[in-house]
């Protein structure tokens, strides 16, 4: 029976992992996206989060520079900033982190809050997931000097023909996005 329990405990090991992975991806991938001079942290320090004990505060102090990163990107664009990004729920997930944590340590008579936590942890943490993606989509891949290869002249013409243009703005946008580079409004 022990075999059975060290197994299922390396399988969600590796799925844990795996998804941590998926998600720094993420995170690094919207910081990207985002300016270099709106970053408040280098996006690839992301990865510090896999460092032991000191990855749980990692956490809460990138999901701080993630908020203040979009804020200084939305108002660089010119884009309305009519959320949070995401923040308050992130928070929550890296505060139950935390907590969860620190509950392992207790005696197992409170076994049950201690999985209430974890679980109430991973609940926040898919969905700040989830609006980190939302919010990595719009602020899209194709905009001007983001890109290698793609150059403000391209903007204006479009030799293939493929372009489209933005609805609220007329910017000339690609088949591929799904949000215009220039205004952020979600395209067709």
């Amino acid at each position: 029976m022990s075999t059975v329990w060290t197994i299922a405990f390396l399988l969600a090991a590796a799925l844990g992992v795996l998804f941590g992975v998926l998600f720094l991806l993420t995170m690094r991938e919207t910081l990207r996206r985002v300016g270099g001079e709106n970053r408040a942290m280098p996006a690839d320090y992301v990865w510090f989060m896999f460092i032991p004990i000191f990855g749980y505060f990692w956490f809460i102090y990138m999901i701080v520079k993630m908020r203040d990163s979009l804020r200084a990107e939305y108002r660089s664009r010119g884009w309305p900033i009519e959320s949070d990004f995401g923040y308050s729920v992130g928070l929550a997930a890296g505060v139950l982190a935390v907590m969860s944590a620190i509950w392992s340590w207790i005696p197992r008579d409170l076994l049950l809050a201690g999985s209430v936590l974890a679980v109430g942890q991973l609940v926040c943490w898919v969905i700040y997931w989830v609006r980190l993606a939302r919010v990595k989509d719009r602020l899209g891949s194709t905009m001007v000097g983001s890109v290698p290869g793609r150059t403000a002249s391209e903007d204006q013409e479009d030799p293939d023909g493929r372009a489209g243009r933005c609805s609220v703005c007329g910017t000339r946008v690609m088949p591929d996005d799904d949000y215009c580079w220039r205004c952020g409004s979600p395209l067709p």
